[in-house]
């Protein structure tokens, strides 16, 4: 996100993630946890994210060719 000029500093680069990772758990946006997943050690945690399998590799793609 800094790289990119999406945000100035670590500190909003952490506001916008938060932003984004709080999206996962609204249930109308259900769409999003098939391409992201996450443990709930506890039922006010999210913890562990990572793509899944079947999703990696196109994720990988297209942040690649936003590279370009």
């Amino acid at each position: 996100m800094i790289k990119n000029n999406e945000a100035q500093d670590e500190k909003k680069a952490g506001l916008i993630l938060t932003k984004v990772l709080r999206e996962l758990g609204i249930i109308k946006r259900d769409y999003l946890r098939q391409i992201i997943q996450y443990e709930r050690p506890n039922p006010w945690e999210k913890e562990n994210y990572q793509f899944t399998e079947e999703y990696k590799e196109m994720v990988k793609a297209l942040l690649d060719d936003l590279d370009q």
